[in-house]
């Protein structure tokens, strides 16, 4: 990937291939654009939006299988040599973020996207990807035992990031939301995954912890 600073605008080439085993082979190539936006004279407020086009090869080889209908006799759709499907995908996302200039004020940021938008394939919501995002980091004071008072001045970040995602295929659901403390060079946080509404709510608890160098 590369970033044009004067036209503020990003270029990037994916190329990826994921084997798993014999049974599942998927190849994908994409290009991605993106383009920033300032909203306002300060360069606080920007907009920033990202189309992603791809093309994807997806091969099933269910040979090597044993599957329940080979007890009972009966022919499995999915047990044949080979099943290979060809599809262009387009996905598109936006964000938009306050960064002040001053690092002790917060900084906010809303976003989302929207995943396989089928080219050649029916346009069925059903295997689509919808999220959403929103977070801010809250610059917070540093405290004592962390170079006596002094880590402003060895420019050690010190902040809470909060974030919080929902995001939707088919009949899946999930949201992510969590916060991580980082007194620079530690960062250590706690997330949970999970609805907070239906049947299925409860899924994990995560923590985070981690030492950010360099």
């Amino acid at each position: 990937d590369t970033y044009a600073e004067d036209q503020q605008i990003g270029l990037g080439i994916q190329a990826l291939h994921d084997q798993r085993g014999d049974v599942l082979k998927s190849s994908q190539v994409s290009g991605q654009v993106s383009k920033l936006v300032y909203l306002d004279g300060q360069k606080e407020v920007r907009l920033i939006g990202g189309l992603q086009a791809a093309w994807i090869l997806n091969r099933w080889n269910g040979a090597d299988l044993t599957y329940v209908s080979d007890f009972l006799g009966s022919p499995d759709p999915l047990a044949g040599n080979a099943i290979q499907n060809n599809r262009g995908s387009l996905s598109a996302g936006t964000v938009l973020e306050y960064v002040p200039r001053h690092d002790d004020y917060p900084s906010y940021w809303i976003s989302g996207a929207w995943h396989n938008i089928g080219v050649n394939a029916p346009m069925s919501i059903n295997h689509q990807r919808i999220n959403v995002q929103i977070g801010s980091k809250i610059p917070i004071g540093i405290p004592s035992f962390f170079g006596n008072n002094l880590g402003s001045d060895l420019s050690r970040e010190s902040s809470l990031n909060l974030g919080l995602q929902v995001r939707k295929q088919g009949s899946s659901r999930q949201l992510d939301a969590g916060f991580n403390f980082n007194f620079s060079p530690l960062v250590a946080g706690v997330w949970y995954r999970g609805m907070i509404w239906g049947d299925r709510r409860r899924d994990a608890l995560i923590g985070t912890a981690g030492w950010a160098y360099g």
